[in-house]
């Protein structure tokens, strides 16, 4: 069974995209250097510039595709990224020596392209290195926890493992009534009813904060599960539960201020859109959709930035983040918070 049958990410594009914007700077730059665009007078010789730094870097990006630079399950470690980059810029300079002998008129002049080369490898290898840092950051982790413990869990867990350039990151399994156990012991986090057992919980705990919505990760559970009532418990329909929620819709713009059970006596104004529609599962596990506009909208994504990893005080800028941050420092070193 094959659960990936993407062939693209986002991060690859984004490797991808930067890497063009890298490579044609470098030429723009080593063709400045070397008096080109000064020489290249009139309208029609700057655009006979522009389309020979475009093939130049559509012909070095063809050499890193075919060096596997862009598939990021294959490049993981720095040793690696460097052998490969080096044996796709000897293959780009071999490529682009043939299309100069054969159409000197189409490629940049020897000269340039080798000051090109030189800076465009050093300006990749530094952008790697500092992608391949950021991508380990765990709040870019998309966390993955796999309903049941047979076979079927077993392979998708092996091919979650393999699947780097999607950034998931598998968190344990649970057990699903009477599925085969063949997974480890240890990596198994609980049975179907112990995520029951975490809503009620987390909904009592919410009531009695009393709070309008509490997030998984806020009592320590690394799940995508959290709770909102905006009424706090008055009104009987107002209950959401949201498992592996996600937005399906957002637009508009509300300013109001918000608080935080995490980050209790501290409220701020927050920007966030006025309306949005979120998907997910119920604590049945069936499809569910909920519209939010006010306040309910701002509880949802409050909780969502929670799931995410981030605080509201994250989403400050300026003065109103660093005066809550440093009284939060201060009772911190006060033994207060």
């Amino acid at each position: 069974m094959q659960v990936f049958n993407r062939n693209v990410s986002v991060r690859g594009l984004t490797v991808f995209a930067f890497e063009v914007i890298l490579i044609s700077g470098s030429m723009a730059l080593a063709a400045n250097l070397h008096g080109s665009f000064n020489a290249a007078n009139g309208p029609d010789a700057l655009g006979t510039m522009l389309w020979k730094i475009a093939l130049g870097t559509a012909l070095c990006q063809l050499c890193f595709y075919y060096n596997d630079l862009y598939d990021l399950n294959v490049v993981q470690s720095n040793r690696e990224l460097v052998v490969r980059l080096l044996q796709a810029t000897g293959a780009a300079a071999i490529v682009l020596a043939a299309a100069c002998v054969a159409v000197p008129s189409l490629i940049l002049d020897p000269g340039t392209f080798v000051t090109a080369l030189g800076v465009f490898v050093v300006a990749v290898l530094t952008w790697r290195i500092t992608f391949n840092h950021l991508a380990h950051d765990p709040h870019l982790d998309e966390r993955v926890l796999i309903l049941g413990t047979g076979h079927t869990a077993r392979h998708l867990a092996q091919q979650i493992g393999t699947q780097q350039d999607f950034a998931y990151r598998l968190v344990g399994f649970v057990k699903d009534r009477d599925d085969d156990i063949v997974v480890r012991q240890h990596d198994i986090l609980g049975d179907v009813n112990d995520i029951d057992r975490l809503v009620a919980d987390m909904i009592e705990t919410m009531y009695a904060a009393p709070g309008v919505g509490l997030a998984a990760p806020q009592v320590g559970v690394p799940l995508r599960i959290f709770v909102v009532d905006i009424s706090i418990g008055r009104d009987p329909t107002g209950l959401v539960v949201m498992i592996n929620p996600e937005f399906v819709e957002q637009d508009g713009m509300q300013l109001e201020e918000e608080g935080c059970l995490s980050v209790p006596g501290f409220n701020a104004t927050v920007v966030r859109p006025s309306r949005v529609i979120l998907k997910g599962l119920d604590r049945t596990g069936g499809e569910q959709r909920h519209e939010g506009t006010g306040l309910l909208a701002r509880a949802f994504q409050h909780e969502m930035d929670h799931l995410d990893g981030m605080l509201f005080v994250d989403r400050l800028r300026g003065i109103k983040r660093d005066v809550i941050v440093r009284r939060i420092r201060k009772l911190s070193r006060a033994g207060k918070w």
